[in-house]
C-alpha cells in the first residue's frame, strides 16, 4: 500500500513454519525461531455453522501507534475490507466458512492514519467442529478426565487428557454420526509428549444429546492390559485464570507441608493446552526430610481435578490423584494414591503473602 507521509513499520508476523511433531487434531500452531503467531481452531459456539480463527502477533513499539488492521481472504494477498482494532495483539476472526482455507495478514497504523505495508502472510483452514469441545470425566475401568472434539468436515476425532491407567495421553480417530445423535468409530491413543502410539483400532460407541449439550461414549482399549472406559460430560468452557503460587498441608500416611507449590499451564514447545496444568513444589515430610513433588493434572469446567504425581527426596512415591480445585476461591483438596497403596491428602490454598 502506498501513502504519503511517515512510514509505519508493519507488525512483526514471522515466516510460516510448522512444528515437526505430531499435530493434535483441532490445533494448528505456528511457531518460529524468534516470534510466534498462533492460529487456534476451536469453534466454541454451540450449534454454530460458522468457524473461527484466532490470531496473535508481536506488538509494534512506535510511540504514535494507533492500532492494527486485520486482512483476510480466500486467496493469497486477495483480501476483503479490513477489520480495524485497537492496541490488542490478538483477534478472533468469526463467521468463516467451515473447511475453507483463509489467508491472513495484519497492518499497523499511526495517529495520522498512515498505514504500514502488509505483514508476511499466514494461512490455515477454518475448522468445522461438531458442537465445540467436550469436557468429559473418565470412569469404568479407569479414572481421569479429557477434552474431545469432533471435526464435522473431516469426520476426525481428537482429544487429550490424563487418567490413572493411560497417564498423560492424546487420542485421534474417525467417527460417524447418525441423525438421532448416535456416534461410533475407532480411535488410537498415544503418549502426549513423545507422540508414540500405544493402542490403536479401539472401537467406541455413544450418544451426543444436542438439546442438553451432553455426551457419553464407551471405549474398549486393546493395550497391554485390555481396558474398558466410559467418557461422559458436557460442552467445555473457557479456563478460569489459575493462581500460580500455593501452599499445601499434607496428611495421611505421613504429615508435612509444601512451602511452595507452583501451578502453571501445561505447555509443549511453547503451546499451552486448555484444561491441562503442570505443578511443582518443595517441602518437608515429618521424619523423612525434604521432598519435591512434580505432576500434571486436568481441571474440568466443574472444578474436578484428575492427575498424576511423583514424589522425590528421602521419601519417594508416585501415583494418581483426584479431587477438586476452585481457581476463584483459591483452594483445592487432592486425594493422592501411591503405586504401593500409600494415601495422602493435599489441602492447598493460594499464597497471600
Amino acid at each position: 500500500m502506498k501513502f504519503t507521509g511517515k512510514k509505519v513499520i508493519p507488525p512483526r508476523l514471522p515466516t510460516r513454519r510448522f512444528r515437526p511433531i505430531r499435530r493434535l487434531s483441532g490445533f494448528f500452531p505456528l511457531v518460529t525461531c524468534s516470534f510466534t503467531l498462533s492460529l487456534i481452531f476451536f469453534s466454541l459456539i454451540q450449534f454454530s455453522e460458522a468457524a473461527q480463527i484466532k490470531i496473535a502477533w508481536d506488538p509494534n513499539t512506535e510511540e504514535d501507534l494507533a492500532g492494527y488492521r486485520v486482512y483476510y481472504g480466500p486467496a493469497s494477498r486477495t483480501y476483503g475490507q479490513p477489520i480495524t482494532i485497537g492496541m490488542e495483539t490478538t483477534y478472533t476472526i468469526t463467521d468463516l466458512t467451515p473447511g475453507q482455507r483463509y489467508y491472513i495478514a495484519v497492518t499497523a497504523f499511526d495517529t495520522a492514519n498512515n498505514e504500514s505495508d502488509y505483514s508476511n502472510e499466514v494461512n490455515g483452514i477454518a475448522p468445522d467442529t461438531l458442537l465445540g469441545k467436550w469436557d468429559v470425566d473418565i470412569s469404568g475401568g479407569d479414572r481421569g478426565a479429557a477434552v474431545l472434539w469432533f471435526e464435522e468436515h473431516t469426520k476426525v476425532l481428537g482429544g487429550y487428557g490424563i487418567s490413572a491407567q493411560l497417564q498423560l495421553f492424546g487420542m485421534e480417530g474417525s467417527y460417524s454420526l447418525d441423525s438421532d445423535g448416535s456416534i461410533d468409530g475407532t480411535c488410537a491413543f498415544y503418549g502426549f509428549q513423545k507422540g508414540d502410539t500405544f493402542s490403536e483400532g479401539n472401537p467406541f460407541t455413544g450418544k451426543i444429546r444436542s438439546k442438553s449439550s451432553r455426551i457419553k461414549i464407551g471405549i474398549s482399549i486393546a493395550a497391554n492390559k485390555p481396558l474398558s472406559m466410559s467418557m461422559k460430560g458436557e460442552q467445555a468452557v473457557e479456563d478460569a485464570v489459575m493462581p500460580e503460587d500455593w501452599t499445601v498441608r499434607i496428611s495421611g500416611v505421613a504429615k508435612g507441608k509444601l512451602e511452595t507449590l507452583t501451578i502453571e499451564p501445561y505447555q509443549v514447545d511453547g503451546l499451552a493446552y486448555p484444561h491441562l496444568f503442570r505443578m511443582i513444589g518443595i517441602g518437608t515430610i515429618e521424619g523423612n526430610g525434604p521432598i519435591e513433588i512434580n505432576g500434571a493434572f486436568f481441571l474440568t469446567g466443574r472444578d474436578k481435578a484428575f492427575g498424576i504425581w511423583e514424589l522425590t527426596g528421602l521419601k519417594s512415591d508416585h501415583g494418581a490423584f483426584g479431587g477438586r480445585l476452585d481457581p476463584v476461591s483459591g483452594r483445592f483438596k487432592f486425594r493422592m494414591k501411591g503405586e504401593q497403596g500409600s494415601r495422602y491428602t493435599f489441602v492447598g490454598q493460594v499464597r497471600t503473602e
